[in-house]
């Protein structure tokens, strides 16, 4: 098992089991952030962006439990 992949099931260990919708966003941002490291920005704009032109998602960072 990779570092990276420790950090990211650790913290699942830690928060993954809040209940409230915002923490686990959070969650999943600290997951986006262990993946992409310094591509975090990148991803997020590819994220936000979408794959039609309709489409428009946006990032939620969530709120630390």
């Amino acid at each position: 098992m990779t570092h990276k992949e420790e950090k990211i099931l650790e913290l699942i260990q830690m928060y993954g089991g809040c209940e409230e919708a915002h923490h686990k966003q959070w969650v999943l941002d600290q997951i986006v952030h262990i993946i992409t490291g310094a591509g975090y920005g990148v991803w997020i704009k590819q994220y936000e962006c979408g794959e039609c032109e309709n489409e428009i998602h946006e990032w939620d960072i969530g709120v630390a439990p």
